[in-house]
């Protein structure tokens, strides 16, 4: 299976048996520990921001399976398109709360406010991830407030993280901005962390092609370094070497499957 940013896209050749992967270049080696690092120092608003392709969404799902081996008490919510009135139950539901389908508002966050407490006295943490803030409704925010709050009376056992782009920061309000602890930002790869991952997606791939030196750099200059962008021309690729009975991709592989495919951006 095949790593982008906003999902894990599977390999064209895939079997039901293959496992999805996530790829770690050391951006996103350093990300995760200044992740971790937010929770256990107990900071309350991390920020993570990247412009789109650059694996932002992957990254923050490879985080919450961290966090759920540490046995902390963690949510992840996409904030785009949600209605405020929304936020309480995805959120006491999310960190398993069962809540019925007509609680009332009240109801949900007393439950979420007991949740925190709960975690409190067992010295658990709770994370919260909330994917896409920068495209969040405005009432949205005063949801995230309340959340902080709630946590005021129970020892700080909350650490929040924002996701956004790096253009639509602006768009969070400032005085959430104004609380971020640690701000963590994500670059697109280098060459020599494109030719890792595509030496990492032959393995996983299973059809046996591999990527020539020059079509691996070729790759990097087309797609900018962006995971997503080499996730989809590798799979492309791929498709097209198959398809032309070659075991290896080169540049003019590369281009025809440029000619072929739109990249998505």
């Amino acid at each position: 299976m095949l790593q982008t940013e906003a999902t894990t896209l599977p390999s064209p050749f895939a079997t039901g048996a293959q496992e999805k992967f996530f790829f770690p270049g050391r951006s996103q080696i350093e990300a995760l520990a200044r992740l971790e690092y937010l929770v256990q120092e107990r900071h309350r608003i991390g920020l993570l921001i990247s412009q789109a392709g650059s694996g932002k969404s992957a990254l923050l799902q490879e985080f919450l399976l961290r966090c759920e081996s540490a046995r902390h008490s963690v949510v992840r919510l996409n904030l785009m398109g949600l209605a405020a009135e929304e936020f309480p139950w995805l959120l006491a539901d999310g960190l398993g709360l069962r809540p019925r389908r007509d609680a009332t508002s009240v109801k949900l966050w007393q439950a979420v406010a007991d949740h925190l407490r709960a975690c409190c006295y067992q010295r658990r943490r709770v994370v919260t991830l909330l994917d896409e803030a920068d495209r969040a409704a405005v009432p949205l925010f005063n949801s995230v407030v309340r959340l902080l709050y709630l946590d005021t009376k129970s020892a700080d056992t909350l650490t929040i993280v924002l996701t956004a782009s790096t253009d639509g920061c602006e768009n969070i309000p400032h005085h959430l901005r104004q609380q971020v602890a640690l701000r963590i930002e994500l670059p697109p790869w280098d060459c020599d962390e494109v030719r890792q991952f595509l030496t990492e997606f032959t393995v996983r791939d299973g059809a046996g092609v591999i990527f020539e030196r020059d079509a691996a750099d070729r790759i990097y200059q087309v797609s900018a370094g962006f995971p997503k962008r080499v996730a989809q021309l590798a799979a492309f690729s791929t498709m097209v070497a198959i398809s032309q009975n070659k075991n290896k991709v080169d540049v003019a592989t590369i281009e025809a499957a440029q000619g072929d495919h739109a990249i998505a951006g």
